[in-house]
């Protein structure tokens, strides 16, 4: 590690205070002395989730290493993760060169990358203070239920007596991604009850082996790969790995939903020929009642400066509880959020903003909203070097917040379903709650939609 060129990175974000609120020198301190004592292998590919603490949490942390990208101190990674095996499968320094499809060499499928649970975002530092190189690996699932694991440096050499049953496994090492068939039969002509895997630099020496079922002893031996593993389950492509099932990650989804990336790399989005999955999202759409009249009665100038007025409140609102603002188009607003709770949060909280602007206001000046919500799938697209969502989800969000009259909010089955809503409806003192059929423009059949009024409470 290059600590002249590291001490002088980190003074170049440290000159950043000055100008800046989103850091603080002890987080700074902290990061730089976790750098410094670390492992190569620890540094590599860092999941920042890795340095939080009962002292230091996600949102403390990544300013710093944002800020970090910014001046050189580290390079930002977006990498696809194969749903079944949690292998790295693809990783890009620039969300431009991503592409949403993927291979896993490991479990011989192609997917779809999800930008929610699939795509993580980790940090190196910078090439001219480090350049570490480790192979790629795949940590195998506990549903694969492995009978065998062996960590095996060069040299090494192993052994284990398990008993299988007739049928087909797979013998795998994870870092050099060497496969091998193992089959299982009472057909084999082999009477031998060793089996023999041997790791070469990149391979494995015998690739397919047959042995007859019971007690087997398994020999592995390591001469030709500087590190290697050895996995042995069933041949069998693995159930897609539950997010919760992994360790902690900042995913591509949690980093877009962070304000100071936006602020600071605007311009990383998709090329415009790629897109992304999302398989869960939360969205608000906002419209203020009857504006055309405001514009008639005060006047342009007054009247948009009601509206810029009340674009600063929610957009605080939003980014303050975690979402983003995709986009303003006319007087709506468009939210996104990871989580419901974060967007029943962030509209209570700009309903009582709101709420405390009107009450110095005349009629004719007050501002009232109707609100949407709606959670599903999407797709993540660049649109005008932006990104946007596109999708079934986004258009049914958009004709529910159409049904909301003066102060009212309406949202979907999906929202109700949520855990957090009905506790936060409760505590907010809302208590009447409509539930009402209706058909939505361009989307087949009646859907349930519930609504209330904050007249109501």
């Amino acid at each position: 590690m290059n600590k002249e060129l590291l001490n002088l990175r980190f003074k170049k974000i440290e000159q950043s205070l000055e100008s800046s609120v989103d850091i603080k020198k002890e987080r700074i301190d902290y990061i730089k002395q976790w750098l410094q004592n670390s492992t190569p292998e620890q540094r590599f590919q860092i999941n920042i989730f890795n340095l939080v603490n009962d002292h230091h949490k996600v949102s403390d942390l990544l300013p710093v290493f944002l800020y970090g990208v910014k001046y050189e101190l580290l390079t930002l990674n977006w990498q696809l993760h194969c749903p079944h095996c949690n292998m790295v499968t693809d990783s890009f320094t620039s969300l431009k060169e991503a592409s949403g499809d993927s291979h896993c060499k490991m479990c011989e499928v192609d997917f779809t990358a999800d930008f929610h649970e699939r795509v993580e975002v980790t940090f190196n530092l910078s090439k001219d203070i480090e350049d570490i190189k480790l192979p790629a690996f795949c940590t195998p699932p506990a549903t694969l239920k492995p009978v065998i694991e062996f960590n095996l440096p060069k040299g090494a050499h192993e052994e284990a007596e398990i008993e299988l049953k007739p049928g087909e496994y797979r013998y795998f090492c994870p870092i050099t991604l060497s496969k091998g068939i193992l089959t299982v039969s009472e057909n084999s002509a082999n009477t031998s009850n060793e089996v023999h895997i041997v790791q070469l630099e990149d391979r494995f020496e015998i690739t397919q082996q047959t042995v007859k079922p019971g007690k087997l002893k398994i020999i592995a031996d390591n001469p030709g790969a500087n590190i290697a593993g050895l996995f042995i389950h069933e041949n069998k492509l693995a159930d897609e790995l539950a997010l919760t099932a992994l360790k902690p990650r900042l995913t591509g989804m949690m980093l877009q939903h962070f304000p100071l990336f936006t602020k600071l790399f605007g311009t990383e989005v998709l090329s415009g020929r790629e897109r992304m999955v999302i398989s869960s999202v939360t969205l608000m759409f906002t419209d203020i009642t009857a504006s055309t009249r405001m514009y008639e009665t005060l006047g342009d100038a007054k009247a948009y400066n009601i509206v810029r007025d009340h674009f600063d409140i929610l957009i605080a609102e939003i980014e303050g509880h975690g979402g983003i603002v995709i986009k303003t188009i006319g007087d709506a607003v468009m939210g996104s959020f990871t989580s419901t709770e974060m967007a029943w949060q962030a509209l209570m909280s700009a309903k009582k903003r709101m709420d405390a602007y009107n009450e110095s206001k005349n009629v004719a000046e007050k501002v009232h909203l109707k609100i949407g919500l709606h959670r599903g799938p999407a797709i993540l697209v660049n649109l005008n070097e932006r990104l946007d969502y596109f999708g079934s989800t986004v258009n049914k969000a958009a004709r529910i917040q159409s049904l909301s009259g003066t102060e009212e909010v309406s949202f979907s089955t999906e929202i109700h379903e949520d855990p957090a809503t009905i506790p936060i409806l409760k505590s907010e003192g809302v208590k009447k709650l409509k539930r009402i059929q209706r058909n939505l423009k361009g989307i087949e059949g009646e859907h349930t939609v519930f609504q209330f009024s904050w007249a109501d409470r």
